[in-house]
């Protein structure tokens, strides 16, 4: 049957969304990677559905076997809303901050991406066509991110891709992800059909390579995905030829390289770090991803569900695992160093789902996977032709691979996108009928309701293609705002934050706007140049802005313990130059960011330093004492409880905790420095010495510590050393009058400030530093 003009627009419109979604990148350091690749699809999508429907598509559908089974899945986005109106925070579900994938609107495009790559790819020809193009974007992929990890510090130096872990994918296992993909594709179609010797050897060329490249990436979870996948690949391989051969032609032909694939997987699985310490010598890429551990994620899901049948059947709410982790993370990570990280996924997407939607949504994400696998079967028991089995083949293998991966990890949401639309072609492919079949009856009412729900669903894409447009344009502006911060451009800074409130008001151009504010108020108490009425002005105007952002931040997300800690700050700032009121404000929302968050160790500690300032020496100490009970190793918390002995002149235990801020950041070289002027102030020069050179030892050009180190060799008649430590100084810092004049004394044997009283700013009494640049 010929296809429509307009419906094979509609098909190249999907997958030229599908394509976007794999390898669209802006190669700037602001742009949403996967907000903007999922509003590439979106868009896509939006073109596919409508052309599909004005084509006359509808009609080309109805009646077709499988149907039922791809409205199922639509379970998926019913059971989101479903814990959504019971969720115990909703403003979330629906968005999340970036359209995540534990969000309602985004299962929603999934169900649809589903359901009209099962209305789309049902002949052999369009999945032939979806298998080449999703296949082809992946080579193309792998290839550039070769050139990149070659070759990519001279070619890309000024762009993103100059770090080699940069790619067009996504993350960098998301990477690792796509090239097993291709693996197990390539290893199902290279055992399904005849192939010359010429192209089997480029076919075990291309393996080798994504082996190499998987080699590169080490990530044992992507091993045991393409294990997996290679275990069903042989089972079904084995399948496909007992029926069409026998059992015993069958296992006369086992099929090598997929079993060659799995015996590599699992080596890799055993003893991958051994050799990825040989290849990274060669390929020196590294990248580290942190996400909870299986147990740490069942710890937290039934710390949040407790007995409640409802949690259980529905969780916490769709994109809820962020708030469950602030209030039920288990007090050993705090331990770690990881102890900072904010996570609002758990340990897969699959683990996430049971957790924020319950049973019923993980059961529901379940149906395409198990839809996937009963297609595998028919197909496996069907008659198709060679060439159209090993496609539908690949396409399960393909399907059954990403869902493997969204089962034990968390993919991001394009490769979730490419899973589900392998899988409704899979559906659809699996039910292929003869082109000589007769066609199936519909009545005018069937296909009128049917034109109308598919009519909803186009305007629906429109309105979410819409939505994710917007949002993608605030989170790039404000973005790129957060980059001019970074350069300290504080006029480009502010204007993208409000341009960026203007496109929509996230909870994080919120954030960011308050972030900004607070940064030009900074500039503002520091400024000497502006004039004094003009100044209060600015501050007067600058304070009122900041603290609406920061409380409409609140409102967006009142669980969200970062907006009470960005406008705690603002008020803080106030609280330093006395504005009356401000400190009890600043304590306050410091207690209720911690309320949010209740093991975070950062926020007690940022109460103690505003008590401290303000003179409450109780109340600083009592929050100190929270901080280190939070996290006994904490080097923030230990370094201000330094600076509170000093402040009381209580040089023993402002040692002590010194000399356990080194044990607990024994590679950070101003600890070190600090601990050696402690030392130094108690006539312990030894010590001191010790100290400050361990710091030089950590940074050669660590002026400031050369600079003591010297003055205390010369106190334990260690001139030499000392006069060495100066010569090196002479250099540094050519034009230095006290370091010549402690050098000539030194090289003169009299002592280091013979002739000159030392500077006030050489006297570690004042806990001041050297006068070296």
């Amino acid at each position: 049957m010929k296809t429509l003009p307009l419906i094979m627009w509609a098909r190249y419109a999907y997958l030229a969304g599908l394509v976007l979604a794999l390898i669209a990148l802006i190669p700037v350091v602001w742009f949403p990677l996967q907000l903007g690749k999922l509003a590439f699809f979106a868009m896509a999508l939006v073109v596919a559905s409508a052309f599909f429907f004005l084509g006359g598509g509808t009609g080309g559908v109805l009646g077709k076997r499988g149907l039922v089974p791809a409205l199922c899945v639509g379970l998926l986005p019913v059971s989101y809303l479903l814990s959504y109106v019971f969720a115990t925070n909703k403003t979330v579900g629906l968005l999340g901050y970036t359209v995540e994938a534990d969000t309602v609107l985004f299962v929603s495009v999934c169900f649809l991406a589903f359901l009209f790559s099962f209305f789309m790819f049902r002949r052999a020809s369009a999945v032939r066509t979806l298998l080449l193009s999703t296949g082809i974007a992946s080579a193309l992929a792998l290839v550039f991110q070769f050139i990149s990890i070659i070759a990519g510090k001279a070619l890309f130096a000024t762009t993103v891709f100059g770090d080699p872990s940069v790619n067009l994918i996504g993350k960098w296992n998301d990477a690792g992800l796509v090239a097993g993909f291709v693996l197990v594709m390539l290893l199902v179609w290279s055992e399904l059909l005849p192939h010359s010797r010429n192209r089997r050897i480029q076919i075990l060329a291309g393996a080798l390579v994504l082996v190499l490249f998987l080699a590169i990436v080490q990530s044992s979870f992507i091993w045991a995905c393409v294990l997996g996948a290679s275990v069903v690949t042989v089972c079904s391989i084995l399948a496909a030829h007992s029926r069409m051969h026998g059992a015993k032609a069958a296992l006369r032909s086992l099929p090598w390289m997929p079993i060659v694939a799995g015996l590599i997987s699992a080596a890799f699985l055993l003893w991958g770090n051994v050799f990825q310490s040989g290849i990274v010598h060669f390929f020196p890429v590294s990248s580290l991803e942190v996400r909870p551990s299986l147990t740490t994620t069942f710890d937290v899901l039934r710390a949040s569900h407790g007995d409640s049948v409802e949690r259980f059947l529905i969780g916490t709410g769709p994109a809820t695992f962020g708030d469950t982790w602030f209030a039920y993370k288990p007090a050993s990570i705090n331990q770690s160093q990881f102890w900072n990280l904010d996570f609002n996924v758990g340990y897969s997407t699959i683990a996430t789902a049971l957790a924020t939607v319950g049973v019923l949504g993980t059961l529901a994400w379940l149906i395409p996977l198990v839809l996937s696998l009963l297609a595998l079967l028919r197909i496996l028991r069907s008659d198709y032709e060679p060439k159209e089995k090993a496609m539908g083949l690949s396409l399960a293998a393909g399907a059954l691979y990403l869902w493997l991966v969204a089962l034990i990890y968390v993919p991001s949401q394009n490769i979730l996108v490419l899973a589900f639309a392998l899988s409704g072609a899979l559906l659809a492919f699996s039910y292929k009928t003869p082109a000589d079949a007769p066609a199936h009856v519909v009545t005018k009412r069937t296909r009128a309701t049917a034109t109308v729900l598919v009519l909803v669903a186009v305007l629906f894409l429109a309105f979410a293609g819409f939505i994710i447009g917007r949002r993608y344009f605030s989170e790039s502006t404000a973005n790129k705002g957060l980059v001019a911060l970074q350069q300290n451009d504080m006029t480009t800074a502010l204007a993208d934050a409000q341009h960026a409130m203007d496109i929509e008001q996230t909870i994080d151009s919120l954030q960011f706007a308050t972030l900004t504010g607070t940064a030009a108020l900074s500039d503002l108490v520091q400024s000497t140049t502006t004039p004094s009425d003009t100044l209060k002005q600015a501050f007067a105007q600058q304070v009122q802005a900041t603290a609406a952002v920061g409380q409409a931040a609140i409102l967006k997300n009142p669980n969200d313990y970062r907006s009470y800690i960005l406008l705690a700050k603002v008020y803080d700032l106030l609280a330093q130059i006395g504005v009356q009121g401000a400190y009890d404000t600043a304590t306050t929302l410091y207690a209720t960011a911690l309320s949010h968050n209740p093991t975070n160790p950062s926020i007690p500690l940022a109460a103690a330093r505003l008590a401290a300032v303000h003179g409450d020496t109780k109340t600083a100490e009592s929050a100190l004492s929270k901080s280190l009970e939070l996290k006994s190793d904490y080097t923030d918390a230990i370094l201000f409880a330094v600076q509170l002995y000093v402040d009381r002149k209580d040089t023993k235990n402002a040692i002590a905790a010194a000399q356990a801020a080194v044990k607990s950041a024994p590679g950070v070289p101003s600890i070190w420095f600090e601990l050696g002027l402690l030392y130094y102030s108690s006539a312990d020069y030894k010590d001191a010495a010790a100290a400050f050179a361990q710091a030089v030892a950590l940074q050669n050009d660590y002026a400031n510590a050369k600079y003591f180190l010297g003055l205390s060799y010369v106190q334990i008649q260690r001139v030499p050393d000392a006069i060495q430590q100066f010569k090196d100084l002479t250099v540094s810092n050519p034009d230095n009058a006290e370091v010549k004049l402690i050098l000539s004394n030194l090289g003169q044997g009299k002592a280091p400030f013979d002739g000159a009283q030392p500077p006030v700013t050489s006297s570690p009494q004042t806990r001041e530093t050297a006068p070296i640049q």
